[in-house]
């Protein structure tokens, strides 16, 4: 495994910040591979080079664990609220 893509399709109801975390084997934590901003209809394709090291993403048994999430940052002392309806999250190693 060489590179990573990353297809997201997203339907935030406000402008908010998406995140994408992926599972990291050797750390035994979640590590931010990317934020990003969205507004309205967001469809997203991150793409990690070869040189990222793919490899720590992937356990031994061709595992992934993946987290998309979405905020907004808190304005005038009150936490917005929002509805994040997400269709797809395609992960596609090469």
């Amino acid at each position: 495994v060489s590179n990573l893509t990353i297809h997201l399709a997203a339907l935030p109801t406000r402008a908010t910040t998406g995140m994408v975390w992926l599972y990291n084997w050797k750390k035994n934590a979640y590590d931010l591979l990317q934020a990003f901003p969205m507004a309205g209809s967001a469809t997203v394709d991150l793409k990690f080079p070869a040189a990222a090291p793919v490899t720590n993403y992937v356990d031994a048994t061709g595992r992934v664990r993946a987290i998309f999430r979405a905020l907004q940052p808190i304005r005038g002392g009150k936490s917005p609220v929002f509805d994040l309806k997400t269709d797809l999250m395609e992960l596609q190693f090469g």
